[in-house]
C-alpha cells in the first residue's frame, strides 16, 4: 500500500507532467491563433476552432507583425475583402483584415486604434454598415458623452490612446485560457483531428477564406443558406429598430465614428470609408420592416460627418446602391454545389465582389478597372 507521502509525490508529479503536456500541446497547436506559433501543413495549419474565439484572437494575432494597412469592420469585410488583393501586393502594402463578426461600431474602432497607436499604420479601409448603427428606439439616450478613456476590454490601449489599466490581468487570463485550460486542450485536439481546407479558418492576414461556407453550399445548396439566413434576419429586424433613441437623439455610434475620424486626421492616416452591398432579398426585408428609407438618412449623416472633418485624407465610397450584382437569382432547392457568383447569403458578399470593390477604391494606384461603386466624397 502506497504511503500518504509517496501518494502526494506521485500525484504532484502527475499533475506537473499533465500541466506541462497541456501547455506544450496548446502552444504548438495554437488553436485560437493568438500565440504566434508557426503553422504546419497537416498539423495546425487550419484553425478549425477559431470562429468561437475571434475577439480574443484578433486582440493579439495582429501584434506579432507590423501592418501599414488595416481593413476594419464586421463579418462582411472579414470574409469579403481580401488583404492579399493584387493592388495591395503591387503597392507593397502589408495588410491585415481586422473584421470582427458581431462587433459594434465602437469595438471595431477600438481594435483598429489599438494597432494604430502601436504600429506604423498609414491607411485604413473602414466599412460603415447601416445595420451596425441601428438601435431599438425604446432604448434611453445615454446621459453623457462617450468616455474615450474607458477600459477597452482585453486591448492594451483605450480609444483615446491611454493605457488600459485592465490589460495586464485580461492578457494573463486570455493566455491562461489559451495555454492551460481544458477548453483549449479540447480545441487543440479538434484542430489536430479536423485538419481540412473545408473547415472554418482565418489566415495569417486575418482573412476568413469562407471554406466552411463553400463546403456547406456544396452539401446543402445556396438556397438553404439563403433560407436559413433570411429566417434569422426576419426575426431580428421585425423588432422596432431605429437610428434614434426614444428621445430622438441619434445613435451614439455616429459620435464614435466622428471621434475616430478626428483621431485619424490627427495621426495623418488615410481613411477610405465605404458602405457594403446587400443582396436584394435583404433590401426587401428592410423595406418590409420600414427601414429602407432610414438607410438614406443614415448615408446622408455619414456624408455630413466626413464632410465636416475637412480632411483630404478621408474619402467615402458607396457600394450599397442598386447594382446588377445584388439581383442575382437564388438557385432552386434541388440545385447544389455552386454558390452564387457574388453572395454567400443575403448579408455576406463573396471575395469576388469584394475584389471589385477594392478594384474601385484602389484604381488610382494600380491597373485595376473600376466597374462597381460610386465615390461620394
Amino acid at each position: 500500500m502506497m504511503s500518504p507521502k509517496r501518494y502526494i509525490s506521485v500525484f504532484a508529479l502527475f499533475f506537473l507532467g499533465f500541466s506541462a503536456l497541456t501547455v506544450s500541446i496548446n502552444y504548438l497547436v495554437d488553436p485560437y491563433l493568438m500565440l504566434g506559433t508557426k503553422r504546419w501543413q497537416d498539423f495546425n495549419l487550419h484553425k478549425v476552432e477559431i470562429g468561437k474565439h475571434l475577439k480574443m484572437s484578433k486582440a493579439y494575432h495582429p501584434t506579432f507583425k507590423q501592418w501599414d494597412t488595416l481593413l476594419v469592420g464586421n463579418s462582411r469585410i472579414e470574409m469579403g475583402l481580401n488583404p492579399q488583393h493584387s493592388c495591395f501586393n503591387e503597392a507593397g502594402n502589408s495588410v491585415y483584415n481586422l473584421g470582427l463578426p458581431g462587433a459594434g461600431v465602437r469595438q471595431q474602432l477600438e481594435y483598429a486604434l489599438n494597432l494604430i497607436y502601436q504600429q506604423p499604420v498609414k491607411q485604413v479601409f473602414l466599412s460603415v454598415d447601416f445595420v451596425d448603427f441601428l438601435i431599438l428606439n425604446e432604448w434611453r439616450s445615454p446621459t453623457r458623452e462617450p468616455d474615450w478613456s474607458a477600459p477597452s476590454g482585453r486591448l492594451q490601449l483605450n480609444f483615446d490612446g491611454t493605457k488600459n489599466p485592465d490589460y495586464a490581468w485580461k492578457s494573463f487570463m486570455d493566455h491562461y485560457r489559451a495555454l492551460y485550460s481544458l477548453d483549449a486542450l479540447f480545441s487543440s485536439f479538434r484542430t489536430l483531428a479536423l485538419q481540412s481546407p473545408h473547415q472554418s479558418d482565418r489566415n495569417k492576414h486575418g482573412f476568413n477564406p469562407a471554406s466552411d461556407y463553400q463546403y456547406g453550399v456544396n452539401i446543402e445548396g445556396a438556397h438553404a443558406f439563403f433560407a436559413q439566413k433570411m429566417a434569422v434576419l426576419d426575426e431580428k429586424y421585425s423588432k422596432n429598430w431605429s437610428l434614434q433613441y426614444n428621445d430622438s437623439t441619434p445613435s451614439q455610434s455616429f459620435l464614435v465614428l466622428e471621434e475616430f475620424l478626428n483621431i485619424a486626421k490627427r495621426e495623418g492616416i488615410q481613411v477610405t470609408v465605404f458602405t457594403n452591398p446587400f443582396h436584394q432579398q435583404f433590401w426587401d426585408l428592410l423595406q418590409e420592416n420600414n427601414l429602407h428609407d432610414a438607410h438614406q438618412i443614415w448615408l446622408d449623416k455619414i456624408k455630413s460627418i466626413i464632410a465636416t472633418s475637412e480632411s483630404r485624407n478621408i474619402s467615402l465610397w458607396d457600394f450599397s446602391a442598386d447594382s446588377i450584382y445584388i439581383h442575382e437569382d437564388v438557385p432552386g432547392r434541388n440545385l447544389k454545389r455552386n454558390p452564387l457568383t457574388w453572395f454567400w447569403e443575403p448579408a455576406h458578399y463573396r471575395k469576388e465582389l469584394g475584389d471589385l470593390m477594392l478594384n474601385t477604391m484602389l484604381s488610382n494606384q494600380c491597373q485595376a478597372e473600376a466597374e462597381f461603386g460610386t465615390k461620394l466624397l
